[in-house]
């Protein structure tokens, strides 16, 4: 395999134990990656180190992906220095394209509540949660290029189908353009002395929530119940 080309790369980074397949999970990095600020922050796969060279393949480079990319990560920020609530910290898990970040989900510059950008513009995701330190916090990020869309699910149950997760752990974002486009994922912590460590990174071109039962497939079970039920007041 491949070494992991990092882009900016500082000191305080750490990474270990990416794991690569093309199918329906592209891209896995489980180890915990210790990042503190400065400069563009770390690539942890781009078009170099993409096999089977999906970003560009798959058409996410240009936007023209026809399939959904979920992906998936873990963050838990262990120290906000330079945060004081009106600008200093932010961290986040970016898209980057030709050196230049174009979305991010993670917190936004100047707030204290996970939330990300989408350039130019930050966002809060919905219900404005507070970030508690050292309290990790996990996001599905659904892009969708054919929509121009990203899905951002916090803290999301991935027992329940992606329609159960409901409004409160939902937050659209429409319109993207070309902040959807990404030659790569870069993880990054800021300007200042804080650091938030990312886990459980996968990138993945099919759904990791439950699957929807198929109607045929539900009343079988209703059956099944029902025979059961039977059985016991017998």
């Amino acid at each position: 395999m491949k070494k992991l080309k990092l882009i900016h790369a500082i000191p305080s980074v750490i990474l270990l134990g990416a794991v690569q397949s093309f199918a329906a999970v592209l891209f896995s990095l489980p180890a915990a990656q210790v990042i503190t600020g400065g400069g563009t922050g770390t690539a942890i796969v781009d078009t170099t180190n993409d096999t089977g060279d999906w970003i560009t393949a798959g058409g996410y480079s240009t936007g023209a992906g026809t399939v959904p990319l979920y992906l998936q990560v873990t963050m838990n920020i262990t120290n906000n220095a330079g945060e004081t609530g009106g600008g200093g910290f932010f961290t986040g898990f970016q898209l980057f394209k030709a050196g230049g970040e174009n979305f991010a989900v993670g917190n936004s510059w100047g707030s204290l509540n996970w939330g990300g950008f989408q350039a130019p513009a930050d966002y809060e995701v919905t219900g404005n949660p507070a970030y508690i330190l050292g309290t990790p916090a996990s996001f599905v990020i659904k892009l969708d290029q054919a929509q121009n869309t990203a899905t951002v699910y916090y803290n999301p149950n991935l027992a329940l189908s992606e329609v159960a997760q409901g409004a409160a752990k939902t937050t659209v974002l429409s319109g993207m353009g070309v902040k959807d486009e990404f030659d790569s994922l870069n993880i990054r912590a800021g300007n200042g002395t804080g650091s938030n460590t990312f886990s459980n990174i996968v990138v993945r071109n099919d759904s990791p929530f439950a699957a929807v039962p198929e109607p045929g497939s539900a009343l079988l079970a209703g059956i099944a119940s029902l025979g059961l039920i039977r059985r016991r007041r017998a």
